[in-house]
């Protein structure tokens, strides 16, 4: 659906749930019905290899430092304002929307 209106306009997504890393892979993993192992790189890792990576692999070295913001800061969502502006946009927890757009693909 194309809504002409919202040309323009900036819309901040999110869904009405703060979950973890660890939480989204094991909804995704629940319901496409496929374990998978899941592991953590440490923290001062991370830092390091943002830094080391940059004159080689600078993509890798910004996915990394990506990691390092998701991990260090409060990353939710507060959708309130969005919900007030523009109330025809509904809210999907995260198990729906894997549910629809995976869990027959998989």
């Amino acid at each position: 659906m194309v809504d002409t209106a919202l040309c323009g306009e900036v819309i901040e997504v999110g869904g009405p749930e703060n979950l973890t890393m660890r939480q989204v892979a094991g909804i995704f993993a629940h319901v496409i019905e496929k374990a998978g192992k899941v592991s953590a790189v440490p923290l001062p890792v991370m830092r390091t290899m943002a830094v080391l990576l940059r004159p080689m692999k600078p993509g890798i070295a910004r996915q990394i430092a990506a990691g390092v913001v998701m991990d260090t800061r409060d990353m939710a969502f507060d959708a309130s304002e969005t919900a007030r502006r523009y109330p025809v946009i509904a809210q999907t927890r995260w198990e729906e929307m894997v549910r629809r757009d995976y869990s027959q693909t998989m």
